[in-house]
């Protein structure tokens, strides 16, 4: 049986919660067994002692082979890559070859930054003759370091026997092509890949324009390097490819041009708002042409993100660690990786990626936004916003040059995040500040006004609130979350029911798998006394969403008004079950005792 067929036997013989708990398990011995593997020790014989009596000191199993893969496994889940790289190690000792293993193993090496030990993994492919395209790209980086650019083209040739990896493949053979100082045969493989644009999807054509711009901005066609950063930027809506097309675009000496086009995108909120930022050292920052190892690390990292599906889905980190080994002040590489690692709740690593970003760069916005999510994710809250405030309300003179309003803007998103995280952290009143310093600096997104609006209705300013929310309605028809809120908020207090329906209908439609939505549309037909309707509703809104106490709560009162009673009082019952809140107690336990 091999590692996957162990995985999966033992995964389908088990209830959900059982699997968890023993993939847990076995993640804790299986650490304390590699630990103790690797000082040469012994796992501790309390560990293995009867929970009654004497503990007898008996000696320790020795790993199996199972319990290392499913722990590898395990911490794979918990996105635990440095711990998961040691277990597919030990797992590798104690079994046979396993290709299934070995793809594992390669995969969490190379998305934890360790070349070496991927590059290893990757000789033994080709020694059992696996086509594995992924397996040549650790690779890339001595090719590149040595300038050996024969040598990069073996390694393209190897990456295309996946139909995924086409673009990097005829990507990095263009691209050596330049290193080997003949630049008709890379701009004929470029127009080779501009030809698969046709039967490509948008994010694959902005990567072959963006490919095109570097090429041509290193063979210093300004002209043509101008043209391809442009078609770019009118087509993509990826922040970190925007930003590449625009730098792009300020290197040709178009500031204005790029700046104009950021502002559009921040406009029309066609890009993640926190995009923009200043070039504040505008003439040594992005003056000059990047060196070829650059280009292909900046090509490198715009490929990966182009795979979405569950296989090749942490190319994105595996390619960032990548091209920093090419380019280590990348600079897109570390943000990628410093958003990564904070969602792994790895802090240090997080806060190693954020220090190595040029505080000048245009990612000199984005990079403190995150350094105030890493301040909230260890508890330094209150003090990185007392800061912030301090920062933003100081009376730094913005000269009037064309820079000018994109200072503003940051401004304007950096007292956005500041309200947000005051926001999560149920202060709502210590939040509105931070929004009206975010509308005097210019900003005026829809995101900005639904929590305000959110904000407002929280702290029982409803007139300020309403207007909010339909401001953000205006700047975004489409903005479900806003939709739901001021519907549910109008179906809760009994008015404005028919437009309160009107909202949670296109709500529902944009999100038609949100139980919470589904419970907003079943809840103002209740309050419209459409009982009926309102039970249809509330019971897909349970389906969706089972365990939210609220919306059992609502489903009872529903069937209730029906006249199962009985159902409404189990409902009711399970709504207290599961922990509603405090405030909602008496009233539950008011319905279960007399009925509504």
């Amino acid at each position: 049986m091999n590692a996957s067929s162990i995985f999966l036997s033992w995964k389908k013989a088990l209830p959900v919660r059982a699997s968890a708990f023993l993939a847990s398990l076995l993640y804790i011995l299986g650490a304390c067994q590699a630990e103790n593997l690797e000082q040469g020790g012994a796992v501790n014989p309390v560990l293995l002692a009867p929970i009654s009596g004497q503990a007898r000191q008996e000696p320790p199993a020795p790993p199996s082979f199972a319990g290392q893969f499913l722990a590898a496994r395990y911490a794979q889940q918990i996105q635990d890559n440095a711990a998961a790289s040691s277990f597919f190690s030990n797992a590798l000792r104690i079994g046979q070859t396993d290709e299934v293993l070995l793809r594992y193993s390669f995969i969490n090496h190379y998305q934890n930054g360790n070349l070496g030990e991927a590059i290893s993994l990757a000789r033994e492919f080709e020694r059992l003759s696996i086509d594995f395209g992924l397996a040549a790209e650790p690779a890339i980086a001595k090719a590149v370091q040595d300038r050996d650019w024969q040598a990069l083209i073996a390694l393209s040739e190897k990456i295309e026997v996946s139909d995924d990896f086409y673009l990097l493949a005829g990507g990095l053979r263009a691209l050596a092509y330049i290193g080997l100082d003949q630049p008709e045969t890379a701009l004929g493989l470029l127009h080779e890949l501009e030809g698969f644009i046709a039967v490509s999807d948008t994010a694959q054509e902005t990567v072959i324009l963006l490919l095109g711009g570097y090429i041509f901005e290193y063979l210093e066609n300004k002209e043509e390097a101008t043209r391809y950063f442009r078609q770019v930027l009118a087509k993509s809506q990826d922040e970190y490819i925007t930003l590449s097309a625009g730098a792009g675009l300020w290197r040709q000496g178009k500031s204005l041009q790029a700046e104009n086009l950021w502002l559009t995108g921040l406009a029309a909120d066609a890009a993640p708002l926190t995009l923009i930022a200043k070039m504040r050292n505008h003439t040594s920052t992005v003056s000059h042409a990047p060196t070829l190892d650059k280009i292909i690390a900046q090509f490198l990292f715009d490929t990966s993100w182009l795979s979405e599906d569950s296989y090749h889905k942490n190319l994105t980190i595996a390619r960032a660690h990548l091209a920093i080994s090419i380019s280590p002040d990348l600079d897109v590489a570390h943000m990628a990786l410093a958003k990564w690692y904070l969602n792994a709740n790895n802090i240090s690593r997080a806060e190693t990626h954020l220090n190595s970003i040029n505080e000048d760069a245009p990612l000199a916005l984005r990079r403190r936004l995150l350094q105030l999510a890493l301040a909230e994710e260890t508890g330094k809250t209150a003090e990185a916003l007392a800061n912030l405030n301090r920062e933003l309300t100081s009376n730094e003179d913005v000269s009037a040059d064309a820079l000018a309003t994109s200072m503003k803007i940051e401004k304007g998103l950096l007292a956005q995040a500041g309200g947000d995280m005051w926001r999560r952290n149920n202060a709502c009143i210590k939040a509105l500040p931070f929004y009206q310093l975010a509308l005097d600096n210019g900003l005026d997104s829809y995101r900005l006004h639904r929590s305000m609006g959110i904000c407002f209705e929280q702290t029982e300013n409803d007139a300020q609130a309403e207007q909010a929310l339909l401001r953000a309605i205006e700047l975004n028809p489409n903005d479900a979350i806003s939709l739901n809120y001021l519907g549910y908020w109008w179906a809760d207090e009994g008015r404005h029911l028919q437009k309160a329906i009107t909202l949670i209908k296109k709500a529902v439609r944009l999100r038609p798998h949100s139980g919470y939505y589904a419970d907003s549309l079943g809840w103002v037909y209740y309050r419209q006394g459409a009982f009926n309707e309102a039970v249809k509703w509330l019971e897909k809104a349970i389906q969706l969403t089972p365990t939210d106490a609220i919306i059992s709560e609502h489903l009872g009162d529903a069937y209730w008004q029906t006249g199962r009673q009985a159902e409404a009082r189990f409902k009711w019952q399970y709504a207290l079950d599961m922990g509603i809140e405090q405030a909602r107690v008496p009233a539950l336990q008011y319905k279960l005792a007399n009925g509504l």
